[in-house]
């Protein structure tokens, strides 16, 4: 598969799994709140994975793959906490028509573990990435070899060729 099919299906892939996230959110809202409202929170709670996820992705898997996991790990944990608090301090503003009065941890923990599954999901597909264009880069690494292997051969037998003339 090329990169640039690739990156198309991966485009799609993307906006269909943040519609699915964001339906599995609006449903749950809907049930207790109207549409609206409902479509404002899933619309907010999407939008707090998807930060995460791409900031992850464009800027701190980058240093993982440079060889700077002390920083990686440490940047990664500080995004996922501070966006965990973040959906926390959400959750206790936003005027909500129904009685929100869970505990404090056990929704920050709940929400760190939805954050690190949509994050290790995005780093999966980014190792992805990065092997194919490894495949790719090799791939092409074996045919200029073969074509340069040809070619000193091919220089090899010209002056052969020209002695056993004379």
């Amino acid at each position: 598969m090329q990169k640039s099919s690739f990156r198309t299906y991966s485009i799609l892939g993307q906006v269909g799994l943040w519609l699915i996230f964001f339906m599995v959110y609006f449903w749950d809202e809907l049930s207790y709140t109207p549409v609206g409202l409902a479509f404002v929170i899933s619309f907010s709670y999407m939008i707090m994975h998807a930060i995460p996820v791409y900031v992850h992705y464009f800027v701190l898997l980058p240093f993982f793959r440079k060889g700077r996991k002390t920083l990686y790990g440490v940047s990664t944990g500080l995004l996922l906490v501070s966006t965990s608090l973040l959906m926390r301090v959400f959750d206790l503003t936003f005027p909500f028509p129904y009685e929100y009065d869970s505990a404090f941890w056990s929704d920050m923990v709940y929400n760190l573990l939805l954050l690190v599954l949509v994050v290790a999901v995005s780093s999966l597909y980014y190792f992805v990435e990065a092997w194919i264009e490894n495949v790719q880069k090799e791939s092409l690494l074996r045919s200029e070899k073969l074509n340069a292997e040809l070619n000193f051969l091919k220089s090899q037998i010209n002056p052969h060729f020209l002695f056993n003339t004379l």
